[in-house]
C-alpha cells in the first residue's frame, strides 16, 4: 500500500489511522493498492482521512473524534452513541457522530458509480479516537462498513474484510481515473509502481461489458446529508480543474444506453440513500461486445501474468521518494535470543520507520514535530529472571543533530511526557494480543545522536516503580539490539 498526502488532518485520531497505513507497508502480496491520504472528494462534503484504492476494492477511512478514551463504545449505525453508557449527544440534528461520514460516503459512492463506470465494492472504516478498547455491536449491522479503533492491527483486519481478495484485478488506467476522480491534483502514477501494488496492466477488468453487477439492493435506514459548511482548502484552481475533470468524465463515460436508462438495483430510486455496496455497473450497448466475449479468457489469462509480473516488480523495484515509508517487521531477520547480565532476553517484534512523529505521542511527538528525526527503530522483548518474566519496550530514536537527542532525553525523562508506540502491540504479536505497561518503569539513555526510550512491565502481576529487579532488566535492556 503506497500513501499519497493530499491535505491536512482534520480529525485528532488522522494521526493513528496514517500510522496504522504506514504499517501496512508497500506491494500486492497482502494489500496493494494506493491511498489518498487527508483527502476532500466532494466539494461540500467532509475530509475523509483516507481513501484507499486497491485492486480489488475502495475503501473509504473516515476518522471519528470522542469527547476521550473509552473502554466501551456502543456504536450503531443509526442510532444513538454511547460511550461507556454515556450518550454522545451533538448540537445538531445527527443521530450519531458518524452520521455524517456516512452519508457523504454513500454520496461518494455515487459518484464513482456514474464517473468512472466501474463496478468495484466500496467500504467504509469508521476509525474512532483517541482510544476505544471495544465496540459493540460485533456483528456489523452493514457488511460494508466496520467500526475500529485504528491501531494497525485492527484496521488492517478491516480493511481485508471489506476488500475481496479474488476476482478480476482493476486496471492500472481505471485505478487512474478512480484516483484523479478523487483529487485532480493527485501525481500521475506510473504503470510499473501500480503493477506492484498488484494493479493490472493491458487486461479488461471491471469496466468491461457483461460484468456481473454485484451490487445489492438497500435496506438502510435514510440519513443525514453531509454536514455543510465544509469548504475545500484554498485550491480554487484545482476545485476548477476537478470540477471540469468530473463533467469530461461523465460525458465521455456515457456512451451509447440500452432503452435509454440505465440498471439500477430493484426497488431503490435514483435518488435514495443506499447501503455502502459494491457499485452497480450501468447496463450499456458496446459494438465490440462479440470481441470482448471471446477475449475474455485470454483476459484471464493476462490477470496471472500481470500478478507474476507484480511479483518481479515488486521484488526489485525501489521506494519513490514522495510516498510513504515501508516499517518492516524485522524481529524474523535477527538472533531471537541475547543473554546479558544474568537477564534472558528473547525477540517479538521489530519495527523500523523514518516517520517518527507517526510512532510517538504526547509531548515527545510535540518535540519530534519541531526536531524531525531521521529514524526511528522500535523492539519488544520478553525478558526472563530470577524466574519471573517481563515485557520489555524499546524505541531508538535517531537526529542528526545531538543536542536534540539530549533535548530529548531530558523530555521523556518527566512523568507523563509521552513516549513511542510498542512495536508488539501494534502487529498484536505479544503472547496474550496486545499489553497495556500499565504502572510500567520507565528508563532512558542517550548517546550521541541517538536516544532510547525503554519501558518494562512484569507480566501477570503488579509492577511497582520502585521495583529493583525491574529496575536492573530495565537498565540491562539498554544493551539490546533494536534492529
Amino acid at each position: 500500500m503506497r500513501l499519497l498526502r493530499i491535505g491536512e488532518p482534520a480529525t485528532k485520531v488522522a494521526a493513528d489511522v496514517r500510522a496504522g497505513l504506514t504499517a501496512l507497508g508497500r506491494g500486492s502480496s497482502d494489500l496493494g493498492g494506493i491511498a489518498l491520504v487527508d483527502v476532500r472528494p466532494l466539494e461540500n462534503g467532509p475530509a475523509f482521512e483516507s481513501v484507499l484504492v486497491t485492486p480489488h476494492g475502495i475503501v473509504i477511512v473516515a476518522g471519528i473524534d470522542l469527547p476521550g478514551p473509552a473502554l466501551h463504545l456502543e456504536a450503531p449505525l443509526y442510532g444513538q452513541w454511547k460511550a461507556d453508557n454515556w450518550p454522545l449527544v451533538s448540537d445538531g440534528t445527527a443521530v450519531n457522530p458518524a452520521s455524517a461520514a456516512l452519508a457523504a460516503a454513500e454520496e461518494l459512492t455515487r459518484r464513482l458509480n456514474t464517473l468512472t463506470n466501474m463496478a468495484m465494492p466500496v467500504g467504509l472504516v469508521l476509525a474512532v479516537g483517541p482510544f476505544v478498547e471495544r465496540v459493540t455491536p460485533e456483528n456489523p449491522e452493514n457488511r460494508y462498513v466496520r467500526i475500529v479503533h485504528p491501531r494497525p492491527a485492527a484496521l488492517r483486519a478491516a480493511i481485508v474484510d471489506l476488500v475481496p481478495q479474488d476476482g478480476l484485478a482493476c486496471t492500472a488506467e481505471q485505478a487512474r481515473a478512480v484516483l484523479r476522480t478523487l483529487d485532480p491534483t493527485v501525481p500521475i502514477q506510473p504503470d510499473e509502481v501500480l503493477k506492484g501494488e498488484g494493479f493490472a496492466v493491458g487486461v479488461a477488468a471491471y469496466a468491461h461489458a457483461g460484468a456481473p453487477a454485484l451490487a445489492e439492493q438497500a435496506t438502510t435506514t435514510p440519513m443525514q446529508p453531509p454536514a455543510q459548511g465544509h469548504k475545500s482548502n484554498a485550491r480554487g484552481t484545482a476545485q476548477k480543474a476537478k470540477a471540469a475533470a468530473l463533467a469530461a468524465a461523465a460525458k465521455a463515460k456515457r456512451g451509447p444506453q440500452v432503452n435509454g436508462a440505465q440498471r439500477t438495483p430493484a426497488g431503490v430510486d435514483d435518488d435514495a440513500p443506499t447501503d455502502l455496496m459494491p457499485l452497480p455497473l450501468p447496463k450499456q450497448a458496446s459494438p465490440q461486445r462479440g470481441s470482448q466475449v471471446r477475449l475474455l479468457p485470454i483476459a484471464a489469462v493476462l490477470v496471472v501474468v500481470a500478478g507474476l509480473v507484480a511479483a518481479i516488480v515488486m521484488a526489485t523495484s525501489s521506494s519513490g521518494s514522495d510516498e510513504e515509508p515501508k516499517p518492516t517487521p524485522q524481529a524474523e531477520q535477527r538472533p531471537q535470543r541475547y543473554a546479558i547480565s544474568g537477564v534472558e532476553f528473547t525477540a517479538v517484534e521489530r519495527w523500523a520507520n523514518d516517520e517518527c512523529q507517526d510512532l510517538t505521542y504526547g509531548d515527545v511527538q510535540a518535540l519530534i514535530q519541531k526536531n524531525p528525526c531521521s529514524q526511528i527503530r522500535l523492539a519488544s522483548y520478553l525478558a526472563t529472571v530470577s524466574g519471573k518474566q517481563a515485557a520489555v519496550s524499546l524505541a531508538e530514536i535517531e537526529f542528526d543533530d545531538p543536542k536534540h537527542a539530549k533535548q530529548l532525553k531530558e523530555l521523556a525523562d518527566k512523568p507523563g511526557s509521552g513516549g513511542a508506540a510498542d512495536a508488539a502491540n501494534m502487529s498484536e504479536a505479544w503472547p496474550e494480543g496486545k499489553l497495556t505497561f500499565h504502572n510500567a518503569l520507565y528508563r532512558n539513555t542517550v548517546e550521541g545522536t541517538s536516544v532510547r526510550l525503554v519501558r518494562v512491565a512484569w507480566v501477570g502481576e503488579e509492577t511497582s516503580s520502585d521495583d529493583k529487579l525491574l529496575d536492573r532488566v530495565a537498565k540491562t535492556s539498554f544493551e539490546v539490539p533494536v534492529d
